[in-house]
């Protein structure tokens, strides 16, 4: 299944200097929500068009230096279903 950004929203990402904590204003309910590194990394991919958990996988762990391996793909694979949950990305229309 592949994941994009909710349609009627504008995600903006403000990164504090020095801090893991990046924080994350919704234009489209005027939430705003303190996100962690990888959220960060899968909104901005998904901005940029729709993606399917492998590719957000692969993406996240070059852009963060880590390994794509089983449980990074459990983590985003939980982010993505709470960040829907949110109302912050939607299932990709096809």
């Amino acid at each position: 299944m592949e994941w994009q950004c909710a349609a009627y929203s504008r995600l903006l990402l403000h990164r504090h200097q020095g801090s893991e904590e990046i924080l994350l204003f919704d234009s489209g309910s005027g939430n705003t929500h303190v996100i962690d590194p990888v959220a960060a990394e899968v909104l901005q991919t998904l901005q940029k068009g729709p993606a399917d958990v492998d590719t957000l996988v692969l993406g996240v762990a070059a852009a963060l230096k880590l390994p794509p391996d089983r449980p990074l793909e459990s983590y985003i694979d939980t982010l993505l279903h709470t960040l829907h949950r949110q109302h912050l990305i939607q299932p990709a229309i096809e």
